[in-house]
């Protein structure tokens, strides 16, 4: 990427972007792995079956709302 795609994006002294060093502090503050992770998903996962309960949908998908992940949700829907 560079600054042309991205006006929101910086380097750093080392030519390291912003967006590496948010996703680092993302992953030190709020990734959960191992049994906590399990469980945290279990829980969402729980969750969210109970709220769709007699719903007319049946699954998730997981978008980032990029053209690909849109493609598909489109073509899903189809």
């Amino acid at each position: 990427m560079d600054n042309l795609a991205d006006d929101n994006i910086q380097f750093d002294e080392n030519g390291i972007c912003n967006y590496y060093h948010e996703y680092q502090r993302a992953v030190a503050t709020q990734l959960k792995t191992g049994a906590e992770g399990l469980h945290l998903l279990d829980a969402l996962i729980t969750r969210i079956k109970e709220e769709g309960k007699n719903s007319p949908y049946d699954c998730i998908m997981g978008l980032s709302g990029g053209v690909d992940s849109t493609y598909i949700a489109l073509l899903a829907k189809q």
